[in-house]
Formats: C-alpha cells, structure tokens, sequence
C-alpha cells in the first residue's frame, strides 16, 4: 500500500501543483481517479468557488456555497461533497478500476480528520493496491497520521517530486 502526502508550504498553491501534476501524469498516460480543487473567482465576487474535478469522468462539480460578501462562516457544501465522494467510490468500484494507476485527493481536511469526506476513497483504493496521494494542511496531520498509522510517506510539494513519487508507487 502506497500513500503519499503533500504538505502545502507558504509559497506553493497545493491546488494548481495537484492541476500541474494530473496534467503531467496524464500526458504520460496514467489513468488517474479522485478529485483536484479549482478555485476560479467571478467578476465583482467577495470570494472564489470552489470546484472539485472527478478526474475519471472529467466532470466539475461546485462544492462551495454563496452565503454573501459578508458571510464568515465556511462556504462548504458538505451535500456536494458527499456527492463527490460518492462519486469517486463509484469509480473505485466500477469495472474498470483495476486499470486505475492513481488516486489522487485534493485535501485531508476538517470532514476528513472527523471521519467523513474521502477518507472511505482512500481506504478502498489503498484495499485495491491503487496508490493515493493526497494534500494534508499542517493542522490536519495529527488526524491523518492517526487515519494512515505508518503507511504515510511524506513528498515534497513540488511537480518533479510529485511525478518521481508517482512511477515508484506504482512499481
């Protein structure tokens, strides 16, 4: 079993180095399944959305809600992130999913330190010897250590290193 962790550092975005690094696996000819986060920002808008991509159905689906400009309390709507993980534990389970080569998760997040959110995506592939990666934030790493026990190996948040880990976890 394969698990790989990116620990986001202040100057690398996690999220376009997860896009930049789909993108390079792709063109090698990875059939990659999970999820990456694209966050674009409407004109006049106070904040971004949040969109997540189904990377083996190429599909977006907006996991963010609009409160209002003034709104502080979290903009996430956990009804699509259900939908999202149900969604790539669909693909985990289809027919084809002996031929996925990756799984890659855009965040270990709070729904994930608290049982919920992907952490049932990454059980499944890691019981089908897919090998995952996945972003975990600072403040999230007690709950994943807790979560992976000793199968964590932690990759620097570059591309280079992001794709070197790559061909080794699925040797």
């Amino acid at each position: 079993m394969k698990l790989g962790y990116i620990t986001p550092c202040n100057h690398t975005s996690v999220d376009s180095l997860l896009v930049a690094a789909v993108q390079a696996l792709k063109a090698q000819g990875l059939r990659l399944a999970g999820v990456v986060q694209h966050n674009p920002t409407p004109l006049g808008a106070a904040h971004c959305h949040m969109d997540l991509e189904i990377l083996l159905q190429s599909d977006i689906l907006r996991i963010s809600q609009d409160l209002g400009a003034l709104a502080k309390s979290c903009r996430l709507d956990t009804g699509a992130l259900e939908q999202a993980v149900g969604l790539v534990l669909s693909d985990l389970s289809g027919q084809d999913s002996t031929k996925i080569d990756l799984l890659i998760i855009n965040k270990f997040g709070k729904s994930e330190s608290e049982g919920r959110g992907f952490r049932p995506v990454i059980a499944a592939a890691l019981e089908q010897a897919i090998p995952v990666l996945i972003a975990v934030r600072i403040a999230s790493l007690p709950a994943f250590f807790d979560f992976a026990a000793d199968l964590g190996q932690e990759v620097a948040p570059e591309l280079p290193a992001i794709l070197a880990w790559a061909v080794t976890a699925r040797e």
